[in-house]
């Protein structure tokens, strides 16, 4: 089964989706001539508010315009009283990306600054120490690769609603791949002289591990 909103594959007999939390329609096949015509039209506006915030979200990092989309939602259930459910899930879902939403892009824990954005890029364990030296955020410039303990302050022991990350983070990582390279080199102790892996960790499940340095993976900085 596919979702018509996001299509994300579901599981059968699945009640909504948990990407877009489209509720299905499981008598669909018993609508009437004119449930079938208030049902597509169901299906259209929910699609087009979830096209347009993932859009939004997708390409300016998190600076949503969700005053816009919230109000729109709320002008839909006014006009539609069938709205009910799958937009209230949407505008919390819109207003949670607006809450964890940084201006400044920066996160602190534990006292250090991390960088909070929507990652997008790979890079090579090389690119992502350059990257680190030379971008410019908050108005600081000695931004770095973390260690895998630094980043490991962003890990939670358990799941939390789909990732092991911290909440304030859960908006910025990718959905699936979430691994992200560390400054902490990989020592082999059968060859002192091989540097060619580093360690990372990923935060959809939690795990940590080493790569080649050649492998591309995502980049969060941070300094103090």
């Amino acid at each position: 089964m596919i979702c018509p909103v996001c299509e994300t594959k579901a599981d059968e007999g699945q009640d909504y989706c948990l990407v877009c939390a489209w509720e299905f329609e499981y008598f669909f096949d018993e609508l009437e001539k004119n449930e079938l015509k208030r049902y597509n039209l169901k299906l259209s506006l929910y699609k087009n508010i979830y096209e347009k915030s993932t859009k939004e979200y997708l390409v300016n990092s998190l600076q949503v315009k969700t005053n816009k989309y919230i109000g729109e939602i709320k002008q839909l259930e006014e006009k539609n009283d069938f709205l009910d459910t799958e937009n209230k899930l949407l505008r919390l879902e819109l207003e949670n990306i607006k809450k964890y939403s940084n201006k400044k892009r920066i996160t602190i824990v534990n006292g250090l600054m991390y960088q909070n954005h929507f990652f997008t890029e790979t890079y090579t364990w090389e690119e992502a120490c350059e990257y680190a030296k030379k971008i410019n955020l908050g108005g600081y410039t000695d931004w770095r690769l973390p260690s895998i303990e630094e980043l490991k302050q962003l890990l939670l022991g358990k799941k939390d609603k789909g990732t092991f990350v911290k909440e304030s983070f859960r908006f910025s990582i990718p959905k699936d791949y979430a691994w992200f390279w560390t400054s902490t080199e990989y020592t082999n102790y059968k060859d002192r002289d091989d540097k060619t892996k580093a360690w990372n960790i990923n935060f959809t499940d939690g795990h940590f591990n080493y790569s080649e340095k050649s492998f591309t993976l995502y980049v969060l900085c941070v300094r103090g």
